[in-house]
């Protein structure tokens, strides 16, 4: 049977139940009018929200008190008699923690609409478990144990987990809660893979998988094999080409937004480009420096998403005025007014200030080798974390496509966009952009009733495809058609 589309975003629901404390349950299909659900790679735990047209006051009835759970299980439609594999099939169970919004309309009228609030179960159980133990090890075998003994996971559960350099570390963990430990040793780990950002790890719960301890050098390298483009399609030209196919429904871009390009002003104050770090160890009584410049991090390109800071580097910021317009055929004087330091030597523009205590679980010599590592700031990968986080904000992007269920976040995707001016004959290319994304953020919405739904994207650039100051944008362009969709 030929692979085809007639729908873009088509979904087969398996489950959507409910099951409350007392073991009664109801199948929601017909009542739910809309549901969304969340993930993030900044939130450990899935979360998400139904919108319910109810007229079996399910809430009396079944004796709703937020402990309630439901199991929600579709699958995407990928052509005609065809649906996504198990390996890409959505199936989760949440919690029901909250319901808002009950609204009725109208006199007489028996039915209510209210919004749930859901999330992953085990998200409870990470805000109420408190831990006060002595762990040994390297950071993620830390999160591990603490995830597998304290918290209810299951091995299986970890879709992917990267180890950590240096395995001796000990940490007394002041009486925190799960979560508040899951964020300690991930924004702590240094990944193995890259020498770039150094603390550069993740740890995030997928719709399609499980659990994921992610270095963002993994994520840069782990490419979407499809790409997404604007490019018109219709049911009778697609019902011949497979979903896979870069023509194919499921494959169109149905909106986008550029939610920001740059904010340099906060990306200066919050340690994008450079930053400093003085850090006093109490046994020498020496306060030592640590500076951050983004050029460091960017010294091995592969560790990176395309290759090249999204800032003008090295050289000063000149300060230019231009001059009254004489004549619309010539440009106006320019004249420079000042320099500035560059953006990746402001070193003083975030500074912050901390300590560092060398052998903090032994009496050996300072020149001797630590048996157990403890708080450690003996480099300047705080300020990589920091410049990291910082960096992923600043290049945004929104994107709507149909619902698939193939996609999650921490990995890269190619969008195909058409440039935003007019091109005539002329070939336009942009030479900073190679089309690649990084998917940070998933919102995922759909209606059981429709039986169709969309996935939000928010991606980012972390970086460019080239140099900054080698594009000449303006005098590089071509005679010939128009650039767009590859």
């Amino acid at each position: 049977m030929t692979d085809v589309n007639f729908k873009a975003g088509e979904f087969v629901v398996e489950s959507f139940t409910l099951v409350n404390q007392y073991g009664d349950s109801i199948d929601l299909r017909g009542l739910v009018l809309n549901f969304r659900l969340y993930e993030n790679i900044y939130q450990n735990f899935l979360t998400g929200d139904i919108t319910v047209l109810d007229g079996l006051d399910i809430i009396k009835n079944y004796r709703m008190t937020g402990q309630e759970n439901i199991r929600i299980s579709f699958k995407s439609k990928e052509g005609l008699g065809y649906v996504t594999d198990k390996e890409f099939t959505i199936d989760k169970t949440f919690r029901i923690y909250k319901i808002i919004n009950v609204s009725r309309n109208g006199a007489g009228i028996q039915t209510q609409t209210y919004q749930m609030k859901i999330c992953d179960p085990r998200l409870f159980y990470a805000r109420k478990q408190r831990i006060s133990q002595v762990f040994r090890g390297s950071w993620s075998a830390i999160l591990q144990n603490v995830l597998i003994n304290k918290a209810k996971f299951k091995i299986e559960e970890f879709d992917h987990f990267e180890d950590s350099l240096r395995d001796n570390y000990q940490f007394i963990c002041p009486n925190w809660n799960v979560q508040q430990l899951i964020n300690y040793c991930t924004n702590n780990a240094q990944s193995s893979n890259s020498e770039s950002f150094k603390r550069s790890m993740f740890f995030f719960q997928t719709l399609n998988g499980g659990f994921r301890f992610k270095s963002i050098e993994k994520m840069f390298h782990d490419e979407f094999p499809l790409s997404f483009s604007f490019t018109p399609r219709s049911n009778l030209d697609t019902q011949e080409v497979p979903l896979d196919s870069p023509h194919g429904l499921n494959t169109q871009i149905l909106s986008v937004v550029r939610s920001q390009v740059f904010d340099t002003l906060q990306g200066l104050s919050g340690g994008a480009y450079s930053s400093s770090m003085s850090v006093y160890e109490p046994y020498t009584k020496e306060e030592t420096a640590r500076q951050f410049d983004l050029t460091e991090v960017f010294a091995k390109k592969e560790d990176h998403a395309s290759g090249y800071p999204m800032v003008h580097v090295d050289e000063d910021e000149i300060w230019h005025s231009a001059g009254n317009l004489v004549s619309s055929s010539h440009s106006p004087d320019i004249n420079q007014v000042d320099v500035d330091f560059p953006l990746n030597k402001s070193f003083l523009s975030s500074k912050i200030y901390d300590y560092h205590i060398e052998h903090n679980f032994d009496n050996r010599q300072l020149d001797q080798e630590q048996q157990f590592r403890g708080r450690d700031n003996d480099d300047n990968s705080r300020l990589r974390r920091r410049a990291l986080l910082e960096t992923l904000q600043q290049n945004r992007i929104t994107v709507q496509i149909p619902l698939r269920t193939d996609l999650s976040v921490g990995q890269m995707i190619k969008l195909i966009l058409p440039p935003a001016e007019s091109t005539g004959n002329r070939q336009i290319s942009d030479k900073l952009n190679d089309h690649r994304y990084l998917i940070t953020d998933i919102m995922l919405e759909a209606s059981p009733g429709e039986g169709v739904g969309v996935l939000n994207l928010e991606c980012v650039k972390e970086s460019f495809a080239d140099k900054i100051k080698d594009i000449r944008p303006l005098t590089e362009v071509t005679s010939g058609s128009p650039h767009m969709d590859d």
